[in-house]
């Protein structure tokens, strides 16, 4: 029986206020069926898109650059001071999560309602092995960038791709970004998405929104590497209690990663509970 499998892409819209991005990929089997453009998105947007995806597909994963589970009312989670190791030394910031950022992770954040809508599975491990399933991960893209372009990494700086950081972005790393997502779409086998990446590389003044939609596509590629890359090229660092994220990762990122948990006593590619044992 042929596999029909979908994956998911959103950059989420945070507080709501504003969209994020979304993007998908159906297949059948590994051939690709079908491809949803990364598009501005709510979450609303997205939850439909999501649930439609879901009716037609034995197995969808949704990679979600936003914090899912946040235990933590003041500070950090332990993740996010493993990951700033990296984005620190490329020159960068990381945005802290905790309860207290009330529009975004209080009790009455839209996050929460989105979760709870889709009621998607959060095991990064089963979401890779089984053959059926709908599953939910977190990722961020910051921290998988230098991974998929590794010219990051050699200049120990991070991409600005950020149009309305005006006084940092750079249409070279614009168009350094873009071409991540291209190259990694060629080898996945999803060319309408590469299609894509080359359209966005050649915009000359691109704006927020377009940066919204490559993040959503950065998502996605991290989706499809999560179920068909090599397991050494990508990692999970965290837990199902105070918080992961899924990401691509190269030997250099790996190391520097994989040392900052360990120094932080985080886990790092650990063995992941099932369900019953988390409850």
């Amino acid at each position: 029986m042929t596999m029909n499998e979908a994956f998911v892409g959103f950059d989420s819209a945070w507080g709501g206020s504003k969209n994020g991005a979304v993007a998908w990929a159906s297949f059948r089997g590994t051939r690709l069926h079908d491809l949803g453009e990364p598009k501005p998105a709510n979450f609303k947007d997205a939850a439909c898109i999501i649930e439609t995806l879901r009716a037609e597909h034995s197995y969808v994963l949704i990679a979600l650059d936003q914090p899912t589970l946040v235990p933590n009312e003041t500070k950090s989670r332990p993740v996010e001071r493993v990951a700033a190791s990296l984005i620190c030394s490329l020159k960068s910031a990381i945005q802290y999560t905790n309860r207290g950022k009330e529009n975004l992770f209080g009790a009455h954040a839209p996050i929460w309602e989105f979760l709870d809508r889709l009621g998607a599975r959060e095991n990064p491990l089963a979401a890779r092995k089984t053959v059926h399933g709908f599953y939910l991960i977190e990722v961020y893209p910051a921290l998988a960038l230098p991974a998929l372009e590794h010219a990051i990494m050699e200049r120990k700086r991070a991409a600005r791709y950020n149009p309305n950081n005006r006084e940092k972005f750079s249409l070279d790393d614009w168009k350094l970004a873009t071409g991540a997502v291209k190259r990694h779409a060629d080898t996945l086998d999803v060319a309408q998405l590469s299609h894509w990446a080359s359209r966005q590389a050649e915009l000359p003044c691109p704006k927020k929104y377009h940066q919204d939609c490559l993040d959503a596509a950065i998502c996605l590629i991290i989706a499809l590497q999560w179920r068909r890359t090599a397991r050494n090229r990508l990692a999970v660092i965290g837990d199902g209690s105070t918080g992961y994220m899924v990401t691509a990762v190269s030997p250099a990122t790996r190391k520097l990663l994989e040392g900052a948990a360990k120094r932080a006593n985080v886990p790092f590619d650990a063995p992941w509970p099932s369900d019953a044992e988390r409850e």
